[in-house]
């Protein structure tokens, strides 16, 4: 629910809110990113799941990208759990 926000009277934290100011590098990163038409394409994860997998020490096809929180809870839940 969206009523009863305020985030100047409360720190959101139930919609992912940062509690830090986003670091420069990043903000100039994202901008050259968009003024370079990344907006319209899919992205490429390259290495991004073996370099994971390596870190946390399971294989790559154990490491699984979603959409957010919410949706790699609805996977888990459909996976685990009969109707």
């Amino acid at each position: 629910p969206l009523e009863g926000r305020n985030p100047q009277k409360y720190m959101l934290l139930d919609f992912n809110e940062r509690t830090v100011e986003v670091p420069q590098f990043v903000k100039e990163a994202m901008k050259d990113f968009i003024d370079h038409g990344g907006l319209q394409k899919y992205p490429a994860y390259g290495t991004l799941q073996k370099d994971i997998a390596e870190y946390a020490g399971v294989k790559a096809e154990q490491v699984l990208f979603t959409n957010g929180s919410d949706q790699g809870i609805d996977l888990v839940v459909r996976c685990c759990c009969e109707k």
